[in-house]
């Protein structure tokens, strides 16, 4: 829809006075498609409208109004920009009110560091609205999403201290009364309020669950919001996932369970036929796309009315019954899960992890393409190749956001195995090397100062549970540690969180990770496309799988003293990593511009494995076995390796370690063959 609009309905503040010679504006035109706007007569395309803007008018007095109360709060919070911080600052305030105005369409990220005052420009956008509806002015409506319930706390009640009464603003989340007492969050209006705030904060999960979600709460009496300020990164999709393998396992056990059941079990015998043709075309897909064939998403037959139900039903009865164990209520689990991801497109490719495997994958477009007038407030944005790559409707500003530098920072790098497998069994015996190190770098610490300590949440094994964060106690607590000055928080709780911002020593006792096919899901959902090249190549989905690991470290080392800015400068901390990725000093350089990077040098715990030579001889022997041959001997492979001359122990360790790299090719110990399994 396009909106013609007069200059001096527009913007009565700026035009009082038209330049001598000059024809009177006549109009702006304003279209998602791109028309043209017309300035003083002269015509200009939509992408140059900001550019004729600064240039006929400067900055708007809206924009100029916000930057000037974000610089007193800071100054009344004892804090110091640099000029260039102070130019970013400004120019986001223009962005913000151009966005809301319409002359700018699109989404755009703004990879400011945290710190910088992300939230508070918002604080002083909405106090300039506020001071602009007291004119008699309609303000620009605004929805901010964050992701945690207690930013959103935070942010109104700051947004409250300037002045702005609480018929301005509005809250609104899913959590219960006694959540919100026992968390001391601002209660939820009701949905049907949203509409009467002009400022409405809202979690990321209620934007996530469809269009007519959003419009829920980016509505102003019955009019969608002037604009939509995203913090975090905007992941606009959610992937999902099955490994066809283990689908195929859980129908044979269905088959299996039907075979010992007695009484009438033709509903579950429809559904395990079902399952089996389903499962039968997706691997017939895979094996075309193996040959060389094109890339098609698969999209079935839709299911019969109550044919869903009555599957369903049947599986439960069939697996969930009196005396049934872990792997019935597992293959229910997972055959219930395929019986919701066949119903639309889907796609079958390979994919990494332990040998190659075959997955499933289908995605939700969360955010659809119609949410324009979107500004994304995301120090993440140039390492997280999710966004910053593989999504094609999000552009980064042009404004130099590069405003703070962390050389007062310092990172101490252990690559160590610290996966959350490779942790527990560390954390499980006390004098493990990593156990050792992690001690010894808390004790190293002064005691004059506050720490923050990131693990993984509690993993619970059948009936026991595990909890990394009390195993890290108690060995802290036997070597002599006070833990009054240290903080604890698990992967989930790093995103969002300034609560530690006194903490100058930070450790990150293992890191999120993703499985390889999450990230291909992902990424095909980030592109909008099933069939994207990119969600089945293993060197991409590694990439952004490292990509997703180094902006999780950054987000959280985002938690301590480095989160405070003082004159355009991070203070203060030091970050302690335990993690067998290495990083590219770029990386380091585009997240936290100044910092310094150092290893661990390890006095306990050994560095993370890395393949040997042998190793890649034998792997690259494999590749050249002809693909007419289905296995190779040890013996053969040793000669084509090149390796003839090596010990018999040493070789075998190398097969060993080959073997966990080799794709498409399974090691047969008792053959002492690799055999050609492209599942595997």
């Amino acid at each position: 829809m396009s909106a013609v609009l007069s200059i001096e309905d527009l913007l009565p503040e700026v035009c009082p006075v038209v330049p001598e010679g000059v024809a009177p504006v006549q109009r702006i035109v304003t279209e998602s498609s791109g028309a043209d706007l017309s300035l003083y007569g002269t015509p200009v395309t939509t992408a140059q409208a900001p550019h004729a803007f600064r240039f006929t008018f400067g900055h708007h007095p809206d924009a100029l109004r916000a930057f000037d109360i974000q610089r007193e709060r800071a100054v009344a919070h004892q804090q110091q920009w640099s000029d260039r911080h102070a130019h970013a600052l400004r120019e986001l305030q223009q962005a913000y009110v151009l966005t809301g105005l319409g002359l700018t369409e699109g989404r755009t990220a703004w990879p400011l560091a945290v710190g910088v005052g992300k939230s508070e420009s918002v604080v002083a956008f909405v106090r300039a609205q506020y001071e602009r509806s007291l004119k008699g002015l309609p303000p620009l409506t605004l929805l901010v999403c964050m992701e945690r319930t207690e930013q959103l706390t935070s942010l109104y009640k700051d947004i409250l201290s300037t002045g702005v009464p609480e018929s301005f603003v509005g809250v609104f989340h899913r959590k219960s009364a006694a959540e919100v007492k026992a968390a001391g969050l601002v209660p939820s209006v009701e949905v049907t309020e949203t509409d009467t705030f002009p400022v409405l904060l809202a979690t990321h999960a209620k934007m996530l669950k469809g269009e007519a979600s959003i419009t829920e709460v980016n509505t102003y009496r019955g009019q969608p919001r002037s604009l939509v300020v995203w913090d975090e990164s905007l992941i606009k999709s959610r992937g999902h996932h099955l490994d066809l393998a283990k689908v195929e396992g859980a129908n044979a056990v269905l088959g299996v369970a039907l075979s010992d059941t007695e009484g009438d079990q033709s509903e579950a015998r429809e559904a395990h036929a079902f399952f089996a043709s389903r499962l039968s075309v997706l691997r017939d897909h895979f094996n075309r796309e193996l040959r060389g064939e094109v890339v098609e998403a698969v999209t079935f037959p839709a299911l019969a009315d109550g044919e869903e139900l009555r599957y369903s039903t049947a599986l439960a009865a069939a697996l969930l019954r009196r005396g049934a164990g872990d792997m019935e209520r597992g293959a229910h689990d997972l055959l219930a899960t395929f019986l919701d991801h066949v119903q639309r497109p889907v796609r079958v490719l390979p994919y990494r992890e332990a040998g190659r495997k075959v997955g499933v994958i289908r995605f939700d477009t969360l955010i659809p393409p119609s949410l324009t007038r979107l500004i994304v407030l995301d120090a993440s944005h140039n390492i997280r190749l999710l966004t910053g790559k593989h999504d094609a409707d999000l552009r980064v500003t042009a404004v130099d956001c590069a405003v703070k530098t962390f050389s007062a920072v310092t990172v101490r790098h252990l690559k160590a195995g610290a996966g959350k497998a490779a942790l527990e069994s560390a954390l499980s015996r006390r004098n493990s090397a990593v156990v050792r190190e992690i001690v010894a770098e808390v004790k190293a610490w002064p005691v004059t100062e506050a720490g923050l300590i990131v693990t993984f949440k509690d993993q619970r094994r059948g009936r026991k549970v595990f909890s990394y964060v009390d195993a890290i106690k108690d060995a802290l607590t036997d070597a002599g540690v006070d833990l009054a000055r240290l903080s604890f928080i698990t992967w989930g709780q790093h995103i969002g969180v300034n609560t530690f911002a006194h903490c100058t020593r930070v450790l990150l006792a293992g890191v999120l990770r993703r499985s390889a096919l999450d990230l291909s899901s992902a990424i095909a959902g980030q592109r909008g496309d099933l069939t994207a090249t990119e969600a089945a190549d293993p060197e991409e989905v590694e990439r952004v799988e490292k990509s997703e690991v180094f902006h999780n470290i950054v987000q959280a080392a985002g938690r301590g003293s480095c989160r405070n800015t003082v004159d355009g400068a991070a203070k203060p901390m030091h970050l302690a990593l335990v993690c067998s990725d290495d990083f590219p000093a770029e990386w380091w350089q585009s997240a936290m511009p100044g910092v310094s990077v150092q290893p661990w040098k390890a006095k306990h715990a050994k560095p993370a494995r890395l393949i040997s030579e042998h190793e890649r001889a034998i792997l690259a022997a494999l590749d050249k076995v002809s693909e007419r041959d289905g296995y190779v001997s040890a013996k053969t492979l040793k000669a084509l390796a090149g390796l003839t001359s090596l010990h018999r122990m040493t070789y075998s360790r190398a097969l060993k370690g080959a073997a966990s790299h080799a794709e498409g090719w399974g090691y047969d110990t008792s053959r002492r063959s690799f055999i050609r399994n492209p599942f595997a």
